[in-house]
């Protein structure tokens, strides 16, 4: 019998904590107008506050200035902004080898990482 953890649809623990937190970051992703669908969810009604009334126009007013997408998409490119070094201990197939006295060099996986 398999382990539940080697099917493909297996969910680490890990991830079943962050999951809850995809809504909102998805939501922030999707803009102003999307978080106004959402209503009280992101903008609370205010305890005096006329729900039929003022709130729909606060509502209406409600800006999103979204740094946050700006943010998401710049550290995207953060992660190869500089030239991957590889460990002493990376397998050389994946590292490949470079050229020493007589020996060609090797080129690795890691040089055309789709083959």
């Amino acid at each position: 019998m398999i382990e539940e953890k080697n099917k493909p649809n297996y969910k680490c623990d890990t991830f079943e904590e962050i999951s809850c937190d995809w809504e909102t970051v998805e939501d922030l992703s999707k803009g102003t107008r999307h978080l106004r669908s959402k209503g009280a969810r992101y903008l609370p009604v205010e305890p005096a506050e006329n729900v039929g009334k003022d709130y729909p126009v606060r509502l209406s007013r409600a800006l999103l200035f979204n740094a946050f997408e700006r943010t998401l998409n710049g550290l995207v490119g953060m992660v190869f902004r500089k030239e991957p070094k590889f460990a002493k201990d990376v397998p050389e197939i994946i590292r490949g080898r470079e050229e020493t006295e007589g020996k060609s060099k090797i080129v690795g996986w890691a040089e055309n990482i789709d083959l």
